[in-house]
């Protein structure tokens, strides 16, 4: 399937930018969805692209958007320490 010129050069120039972190761009937010990238690559590059023309191009690269793990964690030197204690049954 032959693309157009646009879609082709933005394919080119954002091939790395799902391995880049929003928060890492400086970005208010911490995950990527499909609008969420084109909105940045239409800031990118001034192509506008669609959240399924998004998906696709980084189908046929490869990656595939999955549902976020979330995690919890703590700027807290001692977080680990309590998280673990935190786990441990109350005794009385």
């Amino acid at each position: 399937m032959l693309r157009p010129k646009s879609q082709r050069s933005t394919a080119r120039s954002s091939s790395a930018w799902p391995a880049t972190r929003p928060r890492a761009l400086d970005l208010p937010f911490s995950l990527w969805t499909g609008w969420r990238l084109a909105d940045y690559l239409a800031e990118l590059t001034g192509t506008r692209l669609s959240a399924v023309s998004v998906y696709r191009l980084l189908h046929q690269g490869g990656i595939h958007f999955n549902r976020p793990q979330h995690t919890i964690t703590s700027p807290d030197p001692e977080y680990t320490v309590k998280k673990k204690r935190s786990r441990k049954p109350a005794t009385s």
